[in-house]
């Protein structure tokens, strides 16, 4: 908007201002042509103002930092008064599609000649993702509140809301002693794990870069890594359900977010210990992916992919089936459904019975209704349990995942 507007109070002044003109026309006298001048004088000198409050204003997007999901997020703003004279109260106003908000709009204060102003707002961070920030405006006007001035403002950047984390204890995971086997007759040595060291090996994707062995690296021109012996492998294997026909009617909080929040909480807990992690799912037109290596190497990457993953069309049995082929026993699965067909549970069954621990952690639809306002978000009556219910542990919109999956040192669920 290049023209100051005017607001519903500079309209029904404007109507005054033209009503005393009327009158000092018809009856012409000092008094009434006095009021009238006084009144088109303060209304032509809104205007100017107005019209010339977000001049010579600079407006500078700051880095904002990646939040986790059901948080707050902070977007700085640097925002410089390059006129010589003091500005009024200002609004900066965004839309934000990362938030249930939609808009986030914060006053700035009143600015001296040449002040800067370091702004940070606040707003909630509702939906995981990727975002692209393309413009904000800049609202102000007249002291008098006749008219509005808006300048738009094109300032790209980006904000990474990643799912939501809750820090879990001692997670349900196999602690069967199993040698590891490198296929050279010898147990597989990994980068920086171990008390014996082995020797140098070329770098593989998910080594610790603190662990490159850099004079080794630049006498054979390629990077090298130093090698320690690790007769120990826990091997963890998470499955998510993405299909879009089980999904909850809520945008934001619903089961398929729980679940991404509990494939996230399980992935930063194992990334503090070491293990052999594995993550599979199903993203939108048929694009499977599966991450496979050291918790610590590959935790970026799976929660990098739990950011940006979406829901498809692909049934949970499908891909069950895909990982099972990686499974072996001894290995841990962390199965997280919203739908439970016969036939998964069959599956389940044969996989324990194969000595492949299973948590089967199941988010029904039914158990997270949409929010409303005014209305009191509560549970459905509960459903007849049926033989397998024992076989998973299911959950709601009330579930603290830091209480599922706390086990003790024996394994015991506390």
């Amino acid at each position: 908007m290049f023209i100051a507007r005017p607001t519903s109070g500079g309209i029904v002044f404007l109507l005054l201002t033209l009503a005393a003109a009327g009158v000092a026309v018809m009856n012409v006298g000092l008094m009434t042509a006095l009021c009238a001048s006084v009144l088109a004088g303060m209304w032509l000198s809104s205007f100017l103002i107005a019209q010339f409050s977000v001049g010579k204003l600079r407006v500078e997007r700051l880095t904002a930092a990646d939040v986790p999901g059901n948080s707050t997020a902070v977007l700085p703003l640097k925002i410089v008064n390059a006129s010589h004279f003091y500005r009024q109260v200002m609004v900066v106003r965004e839309k934000l599609d990362f938030s249930l908000q939609k808009v986030c709009r914060t006053a700035v204060p009143a600015m001296a000649p040449g002040e800067t102003v370091i702004l940070n707002r606040e707003i909630n961070a509702d939906r995981r993702g990727r975002y692209k920030l393309e413009k904000l405006t800049v609202i102000s006007g007249d002291p008098c509140g006749f008219f509005k001035r808006t300048r738009t403002f094109h300032l790209p950047g980006e904000i990474t809301v990643t799912p939501r984390i809750e820090e879990l204890e001692n997670l349900p995971v196999s602690r069967r002693e199993r040698p590891s086997d490198g296929g050279e007759g010898r147990l597989l040595g990994h980068a920086g794990i171990g008390g014996d060291f082995f020797g140098i090996r070329p770098y593989r994707p998910g080594d610790e870069i603190q662990h490159i062995y850099w004079r080794g690296s630049a006498a054979r021109n390629k990077l090298m890594v130093k090698e320690f012996e690790a007769s120990v492998t826990e091997k963890i294997h998470i499955v998510l359900d993405t299909c879009a026909a089980d999904v909850g009617q809520d945008d934001a909080d619903n089961n398929f977010e729980h679940l991404v929040s509990c494939a996230a909480s399980v992935t930063d807990t194992l990334g503090r210990r070491y293990c052999h992690l594995t993550f599979a799912a199903e993203f939108p037109g048929g694009e499977r992916v599966r991450i496979s290596g050291d918790s610590a190497g590959v935790r970026g990457k799976i929660i990098e992919a739990l950011t940006e993953i979406r829901c498809s069309p692909v049934s949970v049995e499908n891909l069950l089936c895909d990982a099972v082929e990686h499974l072996n026993p001894g290995d841990t699965l962390f199965l997280l459904t919203m739908t439970c067909p016969g036939a998964l549970s069959d599956l389940v069954k044969q996989l324990r019975e194969s000595g492949i621990r299973v948590n089967w952690i199941h988010a029904p639809a039914r158990n997270f209704p949409p929010v409303e306002p005014d209305i009191i978000r509560e549970l459905p009556p509960p459903l007849p349990e049926s033989p397998d219910d024992g076989d998973r542990i299911v959950i709601d919109f009330k579930t603290s995942l830091s209480e599922i999956l706390y086990y003790d040192d024996a394994l015991e669920k506390v």
